[in-house]
């Protein structure tokens, strides 16, 4: 599953945070794109919801 912010030009961008104790201030934040049409595939379930995007990764059938 991840959740996700429309972004420019066919992505989406997904907000990280890293734990880098003992520097002030202990967090740095980044940001990691992804074009919109790596989920646009039978595996994922794609559902927009105000300014994010749904992306949930679908159980293989057997």
């Amino acid at each position: 599953m991840f959740l996700m912010r429309r972004g420019a030009d066919d992505t989406y961008t997904l907000r990280l945070a890293e734990d880098v104790y003992p520097n002030q201030p202990n967090v740095r934040r980044y940001t990691v794109d992804f074009k919109a049409a790596l989920f646009a595939d039978p595996r994922f379930t794609v559902t927009n919801i105000g300014p994010f995007v749904l992306a949930i990764r679908q159980e293989p059938s057997h």
